[in-house]
């Protein structure tokens, strides 16, 4: 304790805390705790013009605290929020630059709020979601509410809960131990045998206990706090990644560690980040929640079953509603985001140290500058000195030297490659790269034609009496697919006739097919659509 006179006749006693070499009271460090936390930009909302219109807009921009907005989706309803309000006779932010007294728009509130990190931008996307900093702002609003309950017995429940765990966790002698293992057995006993007259009278046909509508609708509202915080505690990892990658980013651009040890204390605190911290803790449960299907199934089915309840289906609006079912899939958008935002943080420094260069290279560079500046003394001295001049120069710390080089610098050039113009084959004619191209729709026209003529034919007889040109086997595929364009049956062909065709090299084939007798409607048809 230390004694500080304040006044004439006056002393008082003022607690004290020793930080380095000073002593500072400890409203001194409550002031400067406070200041710290003011600075934050969960209180930059509080600070801005009309905050209680920013907050309101935030509320219906965003009907969930995870929510991603598009961009020209979110300026449009700042901008309808804004002219209802106007509309109200409320008064709304203005513009900085007019001079007209209008309104600030959607898009420059958006650029405003970015500016205040209330708003952040997910990376590869043109839209907008609330940063962990707006989120504990509405938060601080919500709880100051009169139409929030301050206290329920879910909450107290909770409250009791943790504090006996706590205790146990502390308990640390045998005796009292063994006390609170005895009346842990005492009421699962207890609670088990509830269970099973409960479970042996409605099994009896007896009627099931129906909770009343306050009840429902408390346990629901500290189900509803309980879900809407892990999204905010997931953007806090997200947040805290991206303030150590910067740290550790800086660090190595100063150069005033190694790589190693600037990339293991990053890899360390990032640990730490994930495990220790509370919202890292939330990070870990939200990791085991989404890997354990039976927990998430099991989740899955009582998220169903409040839903179908009917004071719920009555009392939740559709979006609450929807908010509530889809819990597990917003949980695994919002974990997907954190591990996208770690995935980036490690390749943007693993493309950094890779471009910084080699530690062996760092040194030998350290060595040169020693050695440069050892020889300063040399060139400093005149003609007549006499100065020692050892093989490594006194002060010089050589870790490592190479011993080893690359030797594909001393390789000669590789030869010239030969001309081999002259050598070249001759280019293919244009009619051996039709003969090995695919159908050919001159070979469908004289198709269609001929069957326009001789309605009776088949498609095998008007085929094989074509030209040798047009009688490829490749043909024959162009040929079937226009039947089946055409709405020809293949199931109900009853027979099959023989298709003779000849290859480009002069070869002829045989092949054996459906035979294919289209209708006048289906000729028709291919000729309307260009095959004639």
């Amino acid at each position: 304790m230390k004694r500080e006179r304040v006044s004439v006749g006056a002393v008082i006693m003022v607690p004290s805390l020793l930080i380095g070499e000073a002593t500072v009271s400890d409203v001194v460090r409550r002031l400067r705790a406070a200041r710290e936390v003011m600075q934050k930009p969960t209180f930059g909302l509080f600070r801005k013009r009309n905050p209680e219109v920013m907050s309101a807009i935030l509320e219906l921009a965003f009907p969930d605290s995870d929510a991603v907005v598009d961009a020209d989706v979110l300026h449009s309803r700042f901008d309808a929020l804004l002219d209802e309000l106007v509309a109200a006779g409320e008064r709304v932010p203005q513009r900085r630059d007019g001079e007209d007294g209008s309104r600030i728009t959607g898009r420059e509130l958006c650029r405003e709020l970015l500016g205040d990190k209330l708003l952040g931008r997910p990376a590869d996307t043109d839209s907008y979601l609330l940063t962990p900093a707006a989120v504990q702002a509405q938060e601080i609003i919500g709880r100051l509410r009169v139409d929030r309950p301050l206290a329920n017995s879910s909450r107290l429940n909770a409250i009791l809960q943790a504090a006996r765990d706590l205790s146990r966790l502390t308990t640390v002698d045998r005796t009292d131990r063994l006390a609170q293992l005895d009346s842990d057995i005492v009421s699962a006993r207890a609670r088990v045998d509830e269970l099973v007259v409960e479970r042996d009278r409605i099994a009896a046909g007896g009627e099931i206990d129906v909770a009343d509508y306050g009840a429902l609708i408390e346990s629901y509202t500290h189900l509803d706090d309980l879900v809407r915080r892990l999204p905010t505690d997931l953007a806090r990892v997200r947040e805290s990644i991206d303030a150590e990658h910067r740290r550790t980013i800086a660090e190595l651009r100063s150069d005033e560690r190694s790589t190693g040890q600037a990339v293991m204390d990053h890899l360390d605190k990032t640990g730490s980040l994930l495990l220790d911290t509370p919202e890292g803790q939330a990070f870990q449960g939200v990791r085991e929640l989404l890997a354990d299907p039976t927990r998430l199934a099991s989740l899955r089915i009582d998220l169903d079953t409040i839903l179908s309840h009917a004071v719920f289906q009555e009392a939740l609006r559709p979006d609450e509603q929807d908010a509530l079912a889809h819990t597990p899939s917003r949980l695994r958008v919002n974990m997907g985001l954190v591990q996208e935002k770690l995935d980036r943080a490690m390749s943007t420094l693993s493309g950094y140290i890779v471009s910084r260069g080699l530690v062996s290279e760092r040194e030998l560079g350290r060595v040169l500058n020693d050695l440069g500046r050892a020889l300063t003394t040399v060139l400093d001295g005149n003609p007549r000195a006499v100065i020692d001049l050892d093989v490594l120069p006194e002060g010089i710390e050589l870790k490592y030297l190479r011993e080893r080089f690359d030797g594909s610098i001393a390789e000669p050039d590789p030869q010239d490659l030969a001309d081999t113009w002259a050598d070249q084959p001759e280019p293919p004619s244009l009619a051996e790269l039709v003969a090995l191209g695919g159908p050919r729709p001159e070979t469908l026209r004289h198709v269609v034609d001929n069957l326009a003529d001789r309605p009776s034919s088949s498609l095998a007889e008007v085929f094989n009496d074509l030209p040798v040109e047009f009688r490829r086997p490749v043909e024959l595929w162009g040929l079937w697919q226009a039947a089946a364009s055409s709405g020809f049956d293949f199931v109900s062909c009853g027979t099959t006739e023989e298709f003779h065709v000849v290859r480009p090299d002069g070869s002829s084939a045989t092949f054996v097919a459906d035979r294919i007798l289209l209708s006048p409607g289906q000729i028709w048809y291919l000729q309307s659509m260009g095959a004639s």
